[in-house]
């Protein structure tokens, strides 16, 4: 595993070719708020959810 640099809790993809087995990692998607809100548009935005009164500490 060190040979690879992987570790125990790694995601991996497993598939075979030519009768060998590959293992890849899966890479973590990095993403970008600018990018993310950019795609944010009148016909896919929802409205105001309602989750009810607060329960716990979760108001400042």
């Amino acid at each position: 595993m060190k040979m690879a640099s992987l570790s125990v809790d790694d995601i991996v993809n497993i598939s075979v070719e030519d009768g060998k087995v590959v293992i890849v990692p899966v890479k973590a998607k990095k993403y970008n708020l600018d990018a993310l809100l950019a795609g944010v548009k009148d016909e896919n935005i929802h409205a105001e959810v309602d989750f009810s009164a607060p329960v716990g500490k979760e108001i400042l």
